[in-house]
């Protein structure tokens, strides 16, 4: 999939998805386009937060420390 961002030197180009975390990390780009529209990435957030999962484990070592205690 192509994302159209924005470089420091304004100029506007097409990227693979694959490309814009990595643009994103060298500070190349100043904002992108999402479906619901730019995301500005020193202003608007770029990620989700992840959500903590609260519950219990379903690993077998988490599985075992609760049955033996």
């Amino acid at each position: 999939m192509l994302i159209r961002v924005i470089y420091r030197d304004a100029s506007v180009d097409l990227v693979n998805s694959s490309s814009l975390a990595h643009l994103i990390k060298k500070q190349e780009i100043v904002a992108f386009c999402r479906s619901d529209g730019w995301i500005m990435i020193d202003r608007d957030p770029v990620r989700k937060r992840k959500r903590q999962f609260v519950g219990p484990g379903r690993r077998a070592t988490d599985l075992a420390s609760d049955y033996y205690g």
